[in-house]
């Protein structure tokens, strides 16, 4: 698809970067509390429960970093390790759908030899086209020629793996 990811990564940084502030400036110091109410309801709160309700507190939310420089080199670095994870998966992809299209020719040259070899193996007249391009006819001798050709490419070239 896209071809240079490079192009993103600023793009990436700055999105990261504003939603790490987002998220820090409104939680800065908050305790989530969970309770039970009367009606067995769980609960889960910035505030806490009424006075003699049992609670517990499971979360307070990170505090901003004390060092800004620090923090953006992390996430530089954490979007250079995400953008080198997508290339190799990528690479990967693209290499399985060569596979794929080299795996398919191959079924489809075999095909054509198996249908060359019950051509050849059938009594009938065979022509093939000269150098010159014309058609001739093939003599008995010629044809045991291709015969075996024929069979030791299919028995070489096409097995149980490839098609």
């Amino acid at each position: 698809m896209y071809n240079n990811p490079s192009i993103f990564r600023p793009l990436v940084i700055v999105i990261i970067t504003i939603i790490v502030f987002f998220s820090n400036a409104g939680l800065a110091g908050t305790k989530i509390y969970k309770w039970i109410n009367a009606e067995g309801e769980v609960i889960y709160s910035q505030s806490p429960p009424p006075r003699g309700i049992g609670y517990e507190r499971i979360k307070e939310a990170p505090q901003p970093a004390a060092d800004p420089a620090a923090a953006m080199q992390s996430l530089r670095e954490r979007a250079d390790a995400f953008t080198e994870r997508r290339n190799e998966r990528l690479e990967i992809e693209e290499k399985g759908e060569e596979a794929a299209a080299q795996a398919k020719r191959n079924r489809e040259i075999c095909d054509q030899l198996r249908k060359n070899l019950t051509g050849l193996q059938s009594g009938k007249q065979v022509r093939v086209k000269g150098k010159d391009g014309n058609l001739s006819i093939i003599g008995e001798e010629q044809r045991k020629k291709k015969v075996a050709a024929t069979q030791t490419r299919i028995k070489n070239e096409c097995t149980n793996s490839n098609s």
